[in-house]
């Protein structure tokens, strides 16, 4: 158990959410230079950094890191690449469930280049494989006594198979929809609470008015839809929209992911709403802050 959750819990804490994550992890390098580089140039990077990195990772860390108990079902395996990206996991509170079907492959890797000139990255990764989890899981005991399931859509027939029994028991469901993925279809109609970016495009829909009617269609009663320092347009019984704060943007690397692992850890009252409009704030504020992780350090002073 990470260091916050058990000062909690020695303090007699006995509210803490448990939240479940399953999704991809990454071993991300990021390198901030103070211009792009031209081809067949060497530049030296100001200042890199080595994370854990993938959309459900991120979400557990920030989960983790506002007090919450993260636990998160991913694909690592024995490679030394991989025991990096554990250890920062690790390092930051979170306990990880590593289901990957062939622990011998290379973790997948991300290699980012920030330019700090004007806030610009790419990012050269190696393609995630949906087929990397363990079949035929029982995920009863993992999700025993857990609050919520936050699924980031990868890994689709896990995913399927842990959500499904995380509806049985009564979780809370959530969807990180960063983009369509394929089977996605088949997991949606067991989620309660879809935040999606504004390149979330289920199949015919072009916009974000055909993307919240299909969500719709499906019966997700809580939706919600991203657009960086757009306002955040949230659907439930009527339209609303939550103002991004102004702060001084040093990096967006992983907002959005941060964003949903604070919504993670903020749901515990059942407010959709409030719950995102906390995790809107914290996801902004971080952006004050280089990484994914620097932000941690430095939460007391987001208010």
């Amino acid at each position: 158990m990470g260091s916050v959750q058990q000062k909690n819990r020695e303090k007699g804490g006995n509210d803490i959410m448990k939240c479940v994550f399953l999704g991809l992890t990454t071993l991300d390098i990021i390198h901030y230079l103070k211009r792009y580089p031209s081809s067949n140039e060497k530049v030296r990077a100001d200042t890199q950094l080595f994370f854990a990195g993938g959309p459900a990772a991120n979400a557990a860390v920030t989960c983790s890191a506002l007090g919450a108990e993260a636990i998160l079902v991913t694909g690592l395996g024995q490679q030394p690449l991989a025991g990096l990206a554990r250890q920062d996991l690790e390092d930051h509170g979170v306990e990880v469930i590593d289901h990957t079907a062939r622990p011998e492959d290379l973790p997948i890797v991300s290699s980012i280049i920030v330019d700090e000139s004007n806030g610009d990255r790419c990012v050269v990764y190696t393609r995630p494989d949906s087929s990397r989890l363990l079949a035929n899981q029982d995920y009863s005991q993992l999700l025993a006594g857990a609050d919520l399931l936050m699924l980031d859509g990868h890994y689709h027939e896990a995913a399927l198979a842990c959500v499904r029994r995380a509806k049985s028991l009564g979780l809370k469901t959530v969807l990180d929809g960063g983009s369509w993925k394929e089977g996605l279809r088949d997991i949606l109609p067991y989620i309660d609470y879809a935040i999606c970016s504004g390149d979330f495009y289920p199949p015919g829909c072009g916009d974000t008015e055909s993307v919240v009617a299909y969500l719709k269609c499906i019966g997700i009663p809580n939706i919600a839809v991203s657009g960086g320092d757009a306002a955040i347009k949230v659907w439930q019984e009527k339209y609303m929209e939550i103002a991004i704060i102004e702060t001084e943007v040093v990096d967006t690397l992983g907002a959005g992911d941060i964003l949903h692992g604070a919504f993670c850890h903020y749901l515990g009252d059942g407010d959709f709403y409030q719950a995102l409009a906390s995790a809107s704030r914290v996801a902004t504020l971080s952006c004050r802050y280089r990484g994914t992780r620097q932000w941690i350090h430095e939460k007391g002073k987001l208010d």
